[in-house]
């Protein structure tokens, strides 16, 4: 079944985060908080090289002390496996606002693997099934999206920045209106201040929940400021092509993100 996008729910989704990034604004007074935000660092530069696999998981928690418990355990178990293998926690977004799409995850995290071996062999450590079976205790919904690089990748990811995250499922009654969509789009982004800055093609795809395959395409846009996305919404160019994206798409999806800035990142 095709699913019907429609075209003032973006906009209208468009216009409700605008407003609520607007609402987040900096205070004008100054506070030892602020004073030490001068100097926390503002962007942060990923480099991978051809051949790695660059992962984004993304999750919706459990609460409560039995789920902190078993993520605890979780963690504990799982990343010294992993990190045996190369495995690498690269950055982590933080997610605003979904206004496409049912899936609500909290964060986004970008790991990353040595290659595909590295991340091969790592499944078939004998510990990890027993390990992974957990995951259900912990998290309502845990997607894993892989992608092993066709060539080198740098992302620099900026405090400063808006960041949107969209999963397309193409709809095979018209495999190519959604290409057509990202096309007919391109102009109307650089116009609001937006770029597409990394996307993954038929990811690999992991979930112990989702009752349905991965995504065809994950696309990651970085906006100038939060009201591009808004502007974008407006544009003649989206007005004109967003058929396509509803024809083109069986499922789909859209994240807001902010990325949280560290001193580890590579």
């Amino acid at each position: 079944m095709t699913f019907k996008f429609s075209r003032l729910l973006l906009v209208n989704s468009c216009a409700a985060i605008a407003l609520a990034f607007a609402g987040c604004a900096a205070s004008t007074s100054t506070t030892k908080t602020d004073i030490a935000a001068n100097y926390a660092p503002k962007t942060m530069r990923l480099s991978y090289k051809k051949g790695q696999v660059v992962s984004f998981v993304a999750v919706v928690g459990q609460e409560g002390a039995q789920a902190d418990a078993a993520r605890n355990t979780y963690y504990k178990s799982a990343f010294p496996i992993a990190n045996q293998f190369g495995f690498q926690r690269d950055a982590q977004f933080n997610v605003q606002a979904v206004p496409v799409g049912t899936f609500k995850p909290q964060v986004i995290i970008i790991y990353s693997w040595p290659d595909a071996e590295a991340e091969k062999a790592f499944n078939a450590h004998p510990d990890w099934p027993a390990v992974k079976a957990t995951r259900a205790t912990v998290w309502d919904e845990l997607r894993v999206y892989n992608d092993v690089l066709k060539e080198d990748l740098t992302l620099t990811l900026d405090a400063s920045k808006t960041y949107t995250l969209a999963a397309a499922w193409i709809n095979l009654e018209n495999p190519d209106d959604y290409a057509k969509y990202l096309s007919g789009i391109q102009t109307a982004v650089s116009q609001a201040g937006g770029r597409f800055i990394y996307t993954m093609h038929a990811p690999g795809f992991e979930t112990h929940s989702a009752p349905f395959t991965g995504p065809d395409q994950l696309l990651l846009v970085e906006w100038d400021t939060p009201g591009g996305l808004d502007k974008f919404g407006k544009s003649a160019d989206f007005k004109a092509n967003a058929k396509y994206l509803g024809s083109g798409t069986s499922r789909f999806e859209l994240s807001v993100l902010s990325p949280v800035i560290s001193e580890a990142g590579r």
